[in-house]
């Protein structure tokens, strides 16, 4: 078990198929727990929701980002809210850029949780920098964020608190 305030970048470690992408599946309400139960505690209401019920208030990137960027792409063109974008060639992205698109996308939501699987993947040191310096600004303004990462030096440089997965356990 485990507990994630708001205001704190915590970075999950393990190795893998330790189970992180689970968790955050668990957490974002993707998948339900087998056994146990897990529970958001909302900070400006006084009361507790399931992960299924925690749409409008968490966002997901998970390590697979082609999903998204496809869905964005068809918001995006459904309500018109972006022009002068041109999406057909965003599968044919780098990963690193596809990987950075997703997580502005993701961000812009403004929503209070971000759950995040592996969300350097593919990125350059600049890049890298961005999205460390973007969750630790997003954290000052009191998101909780949750990272599933292999990347030490990232976890080291830009989380505020580590969680490590080791036989099974936190």
């Amino acid at each position: 078990s485990f507990t994630a305030d708001y205001g704190q970048i915590v970075m999950l470690m393990g190795q893998s198929g330790s189970g992180k992408p689970t968790i955050l599946d668990l957490l974002s309400g993707l998948l339900t727990p087998q056994f146990g139960s897990i529970r958001w505690h909302l900070r400006d209401k006084r009361r507790t929701v399931p992960p299924s019920k925690s749409f409008s208030f968490v966002s997901y990137l998970p390590q697979d980002v082609r999903p998204i960027l496809n869905l964005s792409a068809g918001e995006i063109f459904a309500t018109s809210s972006l022009q002068n974008t041109d999406f057909h060639d965003r599968l044919d992205q780098s990963i690193g850029q596809q990987q950075l698109e997703a997580f502005h996308l993701i961000v812009r939501q403004q929503k209070p949780v971000l759950l995040l699987d592996e969300p350097t993947q593919g990125l350059d040191a600049i890049a890298i920098t961005e999205v460390g310096q973007t969750l630790q600004d997003l954290a000052l303004q009191g998101y909780c964020i949750i990272v599933s990462t292999h990347d030490q030096e990232f976890c080291a440089t830009w989380g505020t608190r580590m969680m490590v997965i080791l036989s099974g356990e936190i």
